[in-house]
């Protein structure tokens, strides 16, 4: 995606408002029922970056740091291999993160008790990162359905292309995209599944940089810290700042991502504060800094999503 133009200053700072009520009648959602914006499903307020040369940014030596570095309890990591630890681990950063938010934002307690807890840290851990990321560039700007069996159908490919690499023995065969077997199809190939060609040379940029080969590897991405991350995946062509706030929130489970290039999210701010119009992306950052959402950012868009769908009444 092109990253977002010019952003407009916020002259004063934004007043808080009084605490949202859910309107009579509305039912709660548990956990099974509440679905959370897919990664790559979403729309966002910006396109792609569009195909063509570009220089990889040598990135600064930074030690990796904690996504919830300072926190009491820490998001669970992705593919953890221990389903309990896991859930119980979900649960203790779930209760601190309702805790905060209610405190710092009261209007954020009926969304919370109305939807229950966000599927994106209740669920499953999040799949193989650059499978991921690979969904995540199928998907972009195409509708659910269309997207799903686009994909569907590059697994088969992949499934195809890997039997007769039978030599390659850390080919995963449950399906799990890796980058050799990618990179070994032709663009006209990845075509043939319904991939656009820019979409085709945007899978083959990601798989030519997660090889294993450089210093980049899917093992290095859940280590990085949110902003090499950020700067790592975006020097992708193919991959803009949207595409890499769904995979930081839906496959690495980082706890404090704003996706303020999100539509939704967008609208569920102009529900939530009360707004007259959709705000600029500096306006969403202060707003989000003025209800003190930090470090539960990733928890709070979960609810502006719910929020943008919502029947509420903001009381004066």
């Amino acid at each position: 995606m092109h990253k977002s133009g010019s952003e407009t200053k916020v002259e004063k700072k934004p007043q808080p408002t009084t605490a949202t009520t859910v309107q009579k009648g509305a039912k709660r959602k548990n956990a099974s029922q509440l679905t959370d914006v897919p990664a790559g499903s979403g729309k966002s307020t910006t396109d792609e970056k569009p195909s063509g040369p570009k220089n990889r940014r040598s990135e600064p030596s930074q030690e990796p740091a904690s996504a919830t570095s300072g926190l009491g309890a820490v998001c669970p990591a992705p593919l953890d291999p221990d389903p309990e630890t896991q859930t119980q681990t979900q649960r203790l950063f779930l209760d601190e993160a309702f805790a905060h938010l209610r405190r710092s934002d009261p209007s954020m307690g009926p969304l919370i008790d109305l939807h229950g807890p966000p599927a994106c840290f209740t669920g499953p851990t999040g799949s193989d990162p650059f499978h991921a990321l690979c969904r995540t560039i199928v998907y972009q700007q195409l509708a659910l359905k269309a997207a799903a069996n686009i994909f569907g159908r590059l697994t088969d490919l992949y499934m195809r292309t890997i039997q007769t690499t039978e030599s390659d023995t850390n080919i995963d065969t449950d399906g799990t995209l890796t980058p050799k077997p990618l990179l070994s199809l032709t663009i006209e190939e990845l075509r043939s599944v319904g991939l656009s060609n820019q979409k085709a040379s945007y899978i083959q940029n990601v798989a030519a940089l997660l090889r294993g080969s450089g210093q980049v590897t899917t093992a290095s991405l859940t280590q990085m810290n949110d902003e090499t991350l950020v700067k790592e995946l975006t020097s992708i062509n193919g991959i803009g700042i949207w595409s890499v706030h769904m995979f930081m929130m839906f496959t690495l489970k980082r706890p404090d991502v704003l996706p303020v290039g999100d539509l939704g999210v967008r609208k569920g701010f102009v529900k939530h504060f009360a707004l007259k119009g959709n705000p600029s992306p500096k306006e969403m950052e202060t707003l989000a800094c003025s209800r003190q959402w930090a470090p539960f950012r990733s928890v709070a868009t979960c609810y502006m999503w719910r929020a943008a769908d919502t029947q509420v009444t903001m009381m004066e």
